[in-house]
Formats: C-alpha cells, structure tokens, sequence
C-alpha cells in the first residue's frame, strides 16, 4: 500500500474531500478501547451486522493496523479489494454490510505492519479519502487500542465523529484504562454515546446458566462517574471461536442466542441515544 502524507497546503483539500465523503454517511460511530484484548473488533465487527440488520447501510473501517481483526469476525479472510475510478472498493460482507481493513491489503495474515506514527495517520486518511463507502447510514469505526498516534489523528483529521462507543470488561484493572480512554475522547472532541462491557459473564448453552467468571462487573461504577450509559452487556459464548474458524457469523446463525440479544439491546439503546440527541439539537434549533 503507498502512503503519501500530504503536505500543510494540501489540508483545505483534505478537510474538503473528508467532509465530501462523510456527507454521504449518516452517522460516524467509532468504537474504542483503553487497551487491546477487551473485544473492542468483535464489538464493533458485530455491532455493523446487528445495525444491517435492521436495514441499515452499513460502513466498517478498521484502523487496528497491528492487530486487525474485524474481517475475521465476519468471515472475510483472505478477501482483496477491487479498484474502481471512484478509488478503493470496500469489501462486501455479510448483509452487504461494506468492510475495509488494511488486512486486505497485506500479503498474508502473518505479513506485520512496521510503521511509525507518520506513516499510520497518513494511511487513516488514505482510508477516509480513497475508500468508495457510498451512501450510507452507518460508517462503525474500529479504532486501535490505547490513545495513541491513530485515535489522535483520526480525533484531530475527522470532525465529523458522531460519538464513541467505549468498550470495557469487568476487571479492577481495566477500571483504570476505561476512564483514560473517556478523558482522551472527550479532550479531543469525540462524545462518549455509552459503555459496552464485554466479556461481561460466561453462558453455558447446556444449562442457560450465566457465571460472572471476570468478576463483578466495573460498568455501572464507570457510568455513575462519568454519567455514560450502559448500552450493552456482552456475555462470552464457548461457541464463538468456533464459529470464526468456520467463517460464520454467530449474530447470524444463532440470532436467539444471549450474545444475538445483547447485540440487538446494543443496537436498541444506541439508536434511542442519537433519537434523543437529535430530538434535543432540533429543539435547540427551533427554539
């Protein structure tokens, strides 16, 4: 993939083209974590599904440059994006829902990206530029881990992020990293929408019984402090990673399992939310 970073007199141009693509989309969502191994990729990759369907035209962008994941939860490895006068074609996943993620652009899945900061925030705006997504309702953005180089520059170079959904686990030691990433999201302009907690309780499909094997959950002191609603709480399904190696969508398969429901409650709560936020920036408006 050839990176250019765009020089200082060129940034008119990129605000424009940036604000031209993002007319077309309905909603920016970006999902975000304080730190990696909490999910964040299964949230955001499930969360485009549950959104399509509901009829939504749906967007994914993953931005996890070392660790990209969401087209393997999704069931599209090994899949390559076609090239068209409009620029890059995202590629199609399920429920036609539009994917673009720098592991289709890699050699192989083993291929690392070595790239220092500079090169990273100029592929993200490659990304936001070069990419044909249409019109959609939806664009979910999976953001890298932590409140680094990308989170900056995607906070700094996209104005038009409509909120982020934080992604936190029941664990003492996350407490800590959640509340940096909703201090980070609010320094650089980014609305927390709510808080999902993954991992939140283990479901054993033989007895429908629910254990708390992560602890107690740490969700409702983070949404007390800061006032963030709780939007979903994920449960861990044995037979997720079963149905990745299978290249099949558990949302999809199984759409009356708990981890289907906590999805569709997801999706439920974050559309009340931009309901409700609109209904408020119209009254404001008229008034």
């Amino acid at each position: 993939m050839r990176v250019n970073i765009p020089p200082v007199s060129q940034r008119d141009t990129l605000d424009t083209k940036i604000k031209k693509v993002f007319e077309s989309i309905g909603y920016r969502i970006a999902v975000l974590s304080g730190k990696g191994g909490v999910g964040k990729s299964l949230i955001a990759s499930y969360t485009a599904v549950a959104l399509s369907r509901r009829g939504f035209k749906v967007g994914l962008l993953d931005l996890d440059f070392h660790g990209p994941s969401s087209h393997l939860f999704l069931g599209l490895r090994s899949r390559r994006p076609a090239v068209s006068f409009s620029g890059i074609e995202p590629v199609e996943g399920p429920l036609g829902v539009k994917v673009m993620s720098i592991a289709f652009l890699t050699p192989d899945e083993e291929t690392p990206i070595i790239w220092r900061g500079p090169m990273k925030s100029s592929a993200i705006i490659q990304l936001l530029t070069e990419v044909n997504w249409g019109s959609l309702d939806f664009l979910v953005i999976d953001m890298p881990p932590g409140t680094g180089d990308e989170a900056l520059t995607l906070a700094q170079t996209v104005k038009y992020v409509d909120g982020v959904l934080i992604v936190t686990i029941p664990s003492t030691i996350a407490l800590g990293v959640v509340v940096r990433a909703i201090n980070f999201a609010k320094l650089v302009g980014m609305k927390p929408l709510g808080i999902v907690e993954n991992m939140s309780y283990f479901y054993c499909p033989e007895t429908e019984a629910k254990y708390s094997i992560f602890g107690n959950s740490s969700a409702e002191l983070i949404s007390k402090k800061f006032r963030i609603p709780i939007v979903a709480k994920i449960p861990v399904d044995p037979e997720l990673q079963t149905h990745i190696e299978n290249n099949n969508i558990l949302l999809l398969k199984k759409p009356d399992s708990p981890l289907a429901k906590a999805f569709d409650e997801l999706v439920d709560n974050l559309l009340n939310i931009l309901n409700s936020r609109k209904h408020s920036e119209n009254t404001s408006n008229s008034s």
